[in-house]
């Protein structure tokens, strides 16, 4: 294969650095489908088909990413609420899937309405009502459904997380910071919310800040190749330490080989020591990963 001359990769380079410098990978939580023990346990299964269907695709599996299986739960949630038409944890946890797995918005958001409706206290559809509404980049309606849901129940973690995610998005990264360390005192064992503070803490440049967030969360989720991709990133950009900027790099596509972000902070790393080789693959190999 030819190699990209000199002038064309140190373009593309400075470019790359300047994408990898810019953290768009803020994730979210929902308060996911609370019923699906319920609905295995509660006398409301003495209808025997509906009973024996849940049976049959096993609650252990019920987080499966898979559409057939999603929508097989979807059709449960939905015999579920034929039976029982007040119950808002059912259009609630229906609502989540429509958003998660099925990316039905307007579906979501009508589900999570009807959970709200029939119980206005109801924090954990507000707050999951918010993330559809951030999913559809309206941040004003996303701001004030986690305000409800905290307003609701001060001590809700994922609310505290979620506003810190709109924050973010607003480019209010002072106020997103707080927002995740109360997040982070209410449920200190979640690695996402240390994950999101320290790509605040990268994008702000408080790199020591940013890499101790990054280690908390791989610390609490071992297989996290995001947090080790990240880290190694502000390792090789921010202190130019190119030894564990490689060993976290390499340990994020070990995990996740089709990580395109990754491919991409390998490829600088291999250019600023001259292997323009492995760099030109790494670059091809990112662009082909839609990076």
């Amino acid at each position: 294969m030819q190699l990209a001359s000199d002038k064309l990769l140190w373009r593309y380079w400075r470019k790359s650095a300047r994408r990898l410098r810019i953290s768009m990978q803020i994730h979210f939580k929902n308060h996911d489908l609370v019923a699906a023990e319920e609905l295995r346990s509660k006398n409301l299964l003495k209808n025997r088909a509906l009973a024996q269907s849940i049976q049959d695709v096993g609650w252990r599996s019920f987080f499966s990413k898979l559409e057939y299986k999603v929508k097989l739960y979807g059709k449960i949630y939905t015999k579920a609420i034929q039976l029982n038409s007040n119950e808002p944890v059912y259009y609630n946890d229906r609502g989540v899937l429509y958003d998660k797995y099925l990316h039905d918005s307007n579906a979501a958001i009508n589900d999570l309405n009807k959970a709200i409706q029939l119980n206005p206290n109801y924090f954990q559809a507000y707050s999951n009502r918010g993330n559809v509404y951030m999913n559809l980049q309206n941040y004003t309606q996303a701001m004030a459904n986690f305000d409800k849901a905290i307003e609701l129940n001060p001590n809700d973690a994922n609310a505290h997380c979620n506003r810190g995610s709109v924050l973010y998005m607003m480019k209010d990264y002072t106020h997103a910071i707080e927002e995740y360390t109360k997040a982070i005192k209410l449920n200190p064992d979640e690695a996402l919310i240390y994950y999101n503070r320290g790509l605040v803490y990268k994008e702000v440049d408080e790199s020591d800040k940013a890499i101790a967030d990054f280690s908390k969360t791989i610390e609490l989720d071992p297989n996290s190749a995001l947090a080790y991709c990240e880290r190694g990133i502000v390792y090789l950009l921010n202190f130019k330490d190119g030894s564990k900027a490689i060993i976290d790099i390499n340990k994020s596509i070990a995990l996740d080989p089709r990580y395109g972000k990754a491919y991409l902070a390998r490829a600088l790393y291999y250019y600023e020591l001259g292997d323009m080789e492995n760099s030109n693959a790494d670059f091809t190999k990112a662009k082909m990963l839609g990076y």
